[in-house]
């Protein structure tokens, strides 16, 4: 019986009864701990739960855990009766059941001698106290009566004393009370100031934050202020070197100019002097006399000219790289100053810069042309000069060339013209640039001037500036310090409010305390006149305590619990409906394998001469197994219809016989072919050898241990178990795990049938039934 197992769960949480721990529970599991009665498992209700429905456990026993709450009931005016409850697998085995149902008995019985004995030695005790105490009661009252006169003496000098300080306590109370109510004003007058002592810290604090990033930035920005400043004084200087150079070269110009109308005026002379040329000799060397002093002073002026107008090419160079340069420089300290890429004046200033660079460019290279023009007319007029004074000594050549000499004299005077004309327009040019030029230089004046007052004015904002961040700098400090003295000064006000609030609670809890005590001790002396009459009222009471203990509920309800103080409730679960379904799955089993066995008689083992060994086999093992299903479905059927057996699943019922049947058949076979009647008479003998080994009558497990390792190898141990999962059980996992331990053994014998049919012959006779080997 110790090997059955048995799980107990024991939740009883416990209770108490007066000064005493009551734990039924406990108690019962320290008991069960040494009875060896059944094989006891202590877990948790979730592993009796698994253990259950895994059939590992037969019976589940559950402590609740209001048990001991209940069982301390007992003297109450509504007791109420523990329970006991217990959980039985039934269908696992119907005679474990049983076992488990009278060990359920002895231990409901059990507890309740316990809870009895228990409780009712706590009763007799509980009197007994009871009657000590009404004797040390009256023992006590004579002792107070004997104090009564000393009590009464000292509570009215301690009521004296009391009196005459009440006053003093009370103006102490009241002193500390106003000096609280002080000193609460001051805080909240803190506190509400807080708020702007730390905004203005917060704010000197961004300003002096601001002040330096304006620091910083005027200090980054003061060297490309010094560079515009150089920048536009270099622009200034420039554009007066071009003035200058273009004032000096204006006299060259008008020299120019003048030259040009001279040299006119000297061939439309010329051209005169041709015409008269041929009036005489006289006026022709006149005429020669006066072209030579002509061409001696066009010959200078052109020389003048020419002059003029390299000092004029050179000047317009420099004006052209100076106003190239500004432009460059501007765009420069553009790129250095992003900022000034939204100024639209600078803008404008950059743009003009541009296009003067590039017109004095265009005038360079104009002027280039002019010097070369004034070079070859220079040139032309000092050859003129010579021709002239060779004009005397070839009067005579002059004369026969007259006609060429007036046509050459009138293409002269047009070019000499025309020079005069270009020179005028130059002239007129030229005081426009210088005009334009004047304007340029004045305006780069007034932007050096401003760049330069903008540098100075920067440097003394930044000084300015450096001195204002030193000031915010301590503004911020300062204001700092402030906050954190502030902040200071709001907690030691509140430190001090709180101590003051102390004082005056302490103070007023004196001056109430005082009172209290000044009442009560009124009282006292009061009490002591009394105290003579409470011993009559002493008495009075242990009178009524006496009754009170009379008054012990003694009803039939109290007297029941005290000779059954356990009620057992049960459960079970995969329960039989009839006593006779408890043997089904043995009976089931049984009449198969017999059926088998008993078919097997009816069967022709002979193997006649024309059978082969292949065919013989087949058709033996054919007919006993159609004859194994046949009969499979006969007692299934028969047992569902007219013994109307309740099974779990109908289906899983019939294939599970059939398919038992079908192993049954192949054992019985092997066993007959192998050794005919003598097998048949082995598979009688492991019949009769499984009714007692495979659960059928006891649980295996409360077989011995080598009876149970015998009992893994029987068909039958595995036929009831699958029997039982399809009846009463409803797991199909139980099923199918004996369904495929029967498989092996069916293929095992199925294995031997061949292995003895298809060996090697020896003689055998005709009339001899077959038998694997044909015996004679």
């Amino acid at each position: 019986m110790d090997k059955l197992p048995v799980a107990v769960v024991n939740k009883d949480k416990g209770a108490v009864s007066g000064d005493d721990q009551i734990r039924a529970g406990d108690d019962l599991i320290a008991d069960l701990k040494n009875n060896k009665s059944l094989g006891w498992k202590f877990v948790d209700a979730r592993e009796a739960e698994r253990g259950l429905a895994s059939h590992n456990y037969y019976m589940v026993i559950e402590i609740p855990e209001d048990f001991s709450e209940k069982a301390a009931t007992v003297l109450e005016e509504n007791p109420e009766v523990p329970e006991l409850r217990y959980i039985q697998n039934e269908g696992l085995s119907f005679t474990a059941a049983q076992m488990t149902k009278g060990a359920a008995e002895k231990i409901k019985e059990q507890l309740g001698d316990a809870i009895t004995k228990n409780y009712t030695s706590k009763l007799f005790a509980q009197l007994g106290d009871v009657a000590d105490g009404f004797q040390t009661g009256a023992d006590g009252s004579g002792q107070v009566l004997a104090g009564t006169g000393k009590l009464h003496d000292g509570t009215g000098k301690m009521l004296t004393s009391l009196t005459g300080k009440s006053a003093d306590i009370t103006k102490l109370a009241e002193g500390s009370k106003k000096l609280e109510a002080g000193s609460k004003e001051m805080l909240y007058s803190l506190k509400a100031k807080q708020g702007d002592i730390s905004a203005l810290a917060d704010g000197s604090k961004q300003i002096n934050e601001g002040t330096g990033t304006l620091l910083q930035s005027l200090s980054e920005k003061s060297d490309d202020i010094g560079q515009l400043a150089a920048g536009s004084k270099q622009v200034k200087e420039g554009t007066g070197l071009l003035y200058q150079s273009l004032v000096n070269g204006t006299e060259n110009i008008n020299k120019l100019s003048a030259g040009a109308g001279d040299a006119a005026t000297g061939a439309g002379n010329l051209d005169k002097g041709a015409a008269q040329v041929l009036e005489g000799l006289k006026q022709t060397e006149t005429g020669a006399g006066e072209l030579s002093k002509g061409l001696t002073a066009l010959s200078a002026g052109s020389t003048a000219a020419a002059e003029g107008m390299s000092e004029l090419d050179a000047g317009a160079a420099q004006v052209a790289a100076g106003s190239m340069g500004l432009a460059k420089g501007m765009e420069a300290f553009l790129d250095k100053n992003p900022q000034l890429k939204t100024d639209r004046e600078f803008l404008t200033l950059l743009e003009t810069s541009k296009v003067v660079a590039g017109g004095n460019e265009q005038l360079s290279e104009n002027t280039q042309l002019l010097k070369t023009g004034t070079a070859q007319a220079a040139a032309g007029t000092e050859t003129a000069s010579k021709g002239a004074a060779a004009l005397a000594a070839g009067i005579t050549k002059l004369k026969e060339g007259q006609s060429q000499v007036s046509g050459g004299a009138s293409k002269l005077s047009a070019g000499t013209k025309a020079i005069a004309e270009g020179n005028q327009k130059l002239s007129l040019s030229w005081e426009e640039l210088t005009s334009s030029v004047a304007k340029l230089n004045a305006g780069a004046s007034q932007v050096s001037d401003g760049n330069q007052t903008v540098n100075a004015g920067w440097k003394e904002m930044k000084a300015g500036v450096t001195e204002l961040y030193g000031g915010t700098q301590q503004i911020s400090s300062g204001n700092s310090d402030v906050n954190t003295g502030w902040k200071t000064l709001t907690s030691g006000a509140g430190e001090i409010h709180t101590g003051l609030i102390q004082v005056s609670e302490g103070n007023n809890s004196v001056k109430t305390g005082w009172t209290e005590l000044t009442d009560g001790v009124t009282q006292l002396d009061d009490g002591a006149l009394k105290l003579q009459e409470g011993s009559s009222e002493l008495a009075a009471g242990l009178a009524s305590g006496a009754e009170q203990t009379g008054s012990i509920q003694s009803e039939d309800d109290n007297i029941s619990m005290f000779s059954s103080p356990v009620k057992l409730s049960a459960d079970k679960i995969n329960e039989y409906d009839f006593y006779r379904d408890s043997t089904a799955p043995y009976i089931l089993s049984l009449a198969l394998f017999t059926g088998v066995l008993l078919l097997s008689f009816i069967i022709k083992f002979r193997k006649t001469p024309e059978e082969s060994k292949l065919r013989w086999y087949f058709s033996r093992l054919g007919q006993l197994a159609g004859f194994a299903v046949i009969q499979a479905l006969i007692v299934t059927i028969f047992t569902l219809t007219v013994l109307q057996l309740s099974v779990e699943s109908a289906f899983l019922f019939m294939v599970f016989a059939v398919f038992s049947s079908l192993v049954f058949a192949l054992i019985v076979f092997a066993l007959a072919a192998i050794a005919g009647n003598f097998g048949r008479f082995l598979a009688f003998i492991l019949i009769v050898a499984q009714i007692t080994t495979t659960g059928a009558s006891l649980p295996v497990i409360l077989l011995p241990e080598g009876v149970q390792m015998i009992s893994a190898l029987l068909p039958f141990t595995y036929t009831i178990a699958g029997f039982k999962a399809a009846i009463t059980l409803g797991d199909q996992g139980l099923l199918s795990d004996s369904a495929a331990v029967l498989s092996a053994i069916g293929g095992v014998f199925a294995l031997l049938s061949i292995l003895s049919v298809f060996r090697p012959e020896m003689k055998n006779s005709r009339d001899t039934e077959f038998q694997g080997t044909p015996i004679e």
